[in-house]
């Protein structure tokens, strides 16, 4: 059974500030990466500002 990492949006937002989300998948190989509907919704706001995190 895979465990399961929930990310928070600080977390994710200093990764993707400097590019490199896909350290994350490095830092947990064996885990399922999930956020929550209100990271999502707050990155989605950073985005209306014109920061891209989504690639």
């Amino acid at each position: 059974m895979r465990s399961i990492v929930v990310l928070d949006c600080d977390l994710m937002s200093s990764f993707a500030k400097i590019d490199r989300i896909d350290l994350l998948e490095a830092l947990f190989p064996d885990a399922q990466l999930v956020i929550t509907a209100s990271v999502y919704n707050e990155l989605l706001k950073t985005k209306e500002y014109g920061f891209d995190f989504f690639g």
